[in-house]
């Protein structure tokens, strides 16, 4: 077998372990909306919300063991987001120890194709096409966890130097091509991991 190939298959093992992961987060969202009202973790009270101040919620209320399923090798290697060894699972999450986005504000009465988890973002609706080759991880309030095309303006979705590019994730709905970090309800908000205190 040759290099390439075996990178490729790591990269696809690793692709399958952060969907994994994303469910996981998922699992446990749903799980600490029953007990809440049907209410996600929200940080609605800082004027500088952070995705891990949501996500340490989850871990506060027992629905969440590890702190790995916040945390993807390739996001922290591409993106430079997060340290390049996994979390110490000691139940405090920090902003070091996640790559993956949240969108907060949602409710488990919100329209089910909304978004509300997503991984290679470097700020709210921007995604870098260099962690899984022009795609990004999102996962929606239905459960469902989709490698969705960023629109970067095509190409190779690498820069000639190896960096990615930035872009936006698009889907059709009805007649119309959206942006789905654009087309959210009022009172959300789109947090980056980037998106620090």
């Amino acid at each position: 077998m040759s290099y390439g190939s075996i990178q490729k298959q790591t990269h696809a093992a690793q692709l399958t372990n952060d969907i994994g992961q994303h469910k996981h987060v998922y699992v446990a969202l749903f799980s600490y909306a029953k007990d809440h009202d049907g209410l996600y973790p929200t940080d609605s009270e800082s004027e500088s919300p952070t995705a891990v101040v949501c996500f340490t919620q989850l871990i506060q209320a027992g629905v969440m063991e590890t702190e790995e399923c916040f945390w993807s090798k390739d996001n922290a290697e591409v993106l430079g987001s997060a340290n390049v060894f996994p979390p110490y699972n000691n139940r405090s999450l920090t902003e070091n120890e996640n790559t993956t986005g949240y969108v907060m504000g949602l409710t488990t009465r919100s329209r089910t194709n909304l978004p509300i988890l997503f991984d290679n973002s470097t700020k709210s609706g921007v995604f870098n096409t260099g962690v899984w080759q022009g795609r990004a991880i999102i996962s929606k309030l239905n459960g469902s966890v989709e490698c969705v095309a960023i629109d970067y303006g095509g190409g190779p979705p690498l820069n000639q130097d190896g960096s990615g590019k930035t872009g936006t994730t698009r889907e059709r709905r009805g007649n119309q091509d959206v942006d789905i970090f654009t087309h959210l309800p009022d009172g959300t908000t789109v947090l980056p991991p980037q998106l620090a205190r």
